[in-house]
């Protein structure tokens, strides 16, 4: 069921700055009070970086067609103006080529995990439904080559990369992207 009456919320200015991440999984907190997020031991699946914001479905895949639009006309919900300097990112890698045609579907109601996305066609980061995105003076790295797009950009609208170093091939994956610099 879709909710017909609210507006897509607003996600702007995230800025991270300075910082290193080393363990990236897709982990859960979920249940284990006595337990939480434990480091990886190789059980865990892995996962890579999102920034993601949320679109409704279009209308050729609900059943009917989509029959409304919200209240303010907006279907798609951009995370906007985000920023990443002196980010150090170190993944677990070791993905094939072939997962650089992974299609992660959009989240519905209630889907906030990695574990929903399924697979991810990038290992550095992959970027869907954002604007104004700037990646500066950045490291991205992997412990075991990763044969997929070190950054995916999906329905990405002007994306800035700047003096940033990057493991292997920095190969970027576009899809319906405009005014990458």
């Amino acid at each position: 069921m879709l909710v017909t009456n609210i507006n897509i919320g607003r996600v702007e200015n995230i800025m991270l700055n300075g910082i290193d991440i080393s363990e990236v999984y897709a982990g859960s907190s979920y249940g284990k009070a006595s337990k939480r997020w434990l480091k990886f031991d190789g059980s865990q699946r892995i996962a890579s970086p999102i920034v993601a914001g949320y679109a409704l479905p279009s209308a050729n895949h609900v059943e009917g067609g989509l029959t409304f639009t919200l209240p303010n006309g907006i279907h798609t919900g951009y995370i906007t103006n985000i920023r990443f300097n002196d980010i150090h990112l170190l993944v677990k890698g070791g993905h094939p080529a072939s997962d650089t045609a992974a299609n992660p579907p959009e989240l519905g109601v209630g889907q906030y995990n990695v574990s929903n996305l399924k697979t991810q066609p990038s290992w550095g980061i992959w970027a869907r439904h954002v604007k104004d995105l700037a990646i500066t003076n950045s490291t991205f790295d992997y412990e075991h080559p990763d044969h997929r797009y070190w950054l995916f950009l999906n329905d990405a609208k002007n994306v800035r990369l700047i003096n940033n170093r990057v493991a292997g091939t920095a190969i970027i994956g576009q899809k319906e992207t405009t005014g990458l610099q």
